[in-house]
């Protein structure tokens, strides 16, 4: 289930992720005047972003059909998409935040943990 794995989706993912990095790098400016007067690029931007929510949607039902083969008992998953299900957060917000995980946290949840790791060593 792990990103290091070479599946189609996974591959799907990362180039999707390097022509959103693209666009947000040309896109980024003091005053946002794509989101007023819509540019060729924005929508660009706007359609891989909605194409990585796909794919990250797409994640999230594997990790959900992984665990349903191993039958593994909800209570005894312990997971950030179990832990905001089981405190009643709605789907939608479920997957926002399994986005930003993917797109966010990874790089910087293991630079923070390494760095925690090597202070308490």
């Amino acid at each position: 289930m792990s990103l290091g794995g070479r599946s189609e989706l996974s591959e799907a993912f990362f180039q999707q992720l390097i022509e959103l990095f693209s666009l947000m790098s040309e896109l980024t400016m003091s005053i946002p005047w794509f989101e007023f007067f819509p540019t060729p690029k924005y929508r660009r931007f706007k359609k891989v972003l909605a194409s990585i929510e796909q794919t990250c949607a797409q994640f999230v039902k594997n990790a959900d059909a992984h665990h349903q083969a191993q039958q593994t008992h909800p209570a005894t998953r312990f997971d950030l998409l179990q832990h905001m299900r089981q405190n009643g957060q709605p789907e939608e917000r479920v997957l926002r935040n399994a986005t930003t995980m993917f797109l966010a946290g990874s790089d910087s949840t293991t630079h923070t943990l390494m760095w925690l790791l090597y202070n308490l060593g």
